[in-house]
């Protein structure tokens, strides 16, 4: 049952959360290291393109509609491990104080080093350009 006061807690609490493809809930999800499994809202671009890169980064599962299979895979997939955000404001701060901002890369760079990508990661994911097309079917 669903409590607006206890969410939090509940949050805290719980083996893992299944969710539209957002980006609030998911990002702390990851971060504090639950099994995540998404739903894009149909017709939003961006809750697609969400799910599409948490599969292939893999941290979640991904289903477009009620799927059992999925459902039971999830449910026996092991705990992530809690993945920390990144001091990002501070790296900004100083990307702009260095002058680099001729450089976006450089700000990418720095952000993405503190993130463990699984090895099969595809790099373009972290690329500021030469995005390549994802099918994620």
């Amino acid at each position: 049952r669903y409590s607006k006061s206890t969410f939090r807690a509940d949050l805290h609490t719980c083996s893992g959360v299944i969710c539209n493809a957002g980006f609030e809930l998911p990002s702390e999800c990851i971060h504090l290291g639950k099994r995540l499994l998404v739903k894009p809202v149909c017709g939003q671009m961006e809750q697609l393109s969400n799910a599409c890169a948490l599969v292939a980064l893999g941290l979640g599962y991904r289903m477009n509609k009620l799927d059992p299979e999925i459902l039971r895979e999830w449910l026996q997939s092991p705990t992530p491990a809690p993945r920390p955000f990144g001091d990002v404001a501070g790296n900004i701060v100083d990307w702009i104080l260095q002058g680099d901002l001729d450089r976006p890369q450089s700000l990418a760079d720095r952000l993405w080093a503190d993130v463990p990508l699984p090895p099969s990661t595809n790099r373009h994911f972290v690329r500021t350009s030469g995005w390549k097309r994802n099918t994620c079917e």
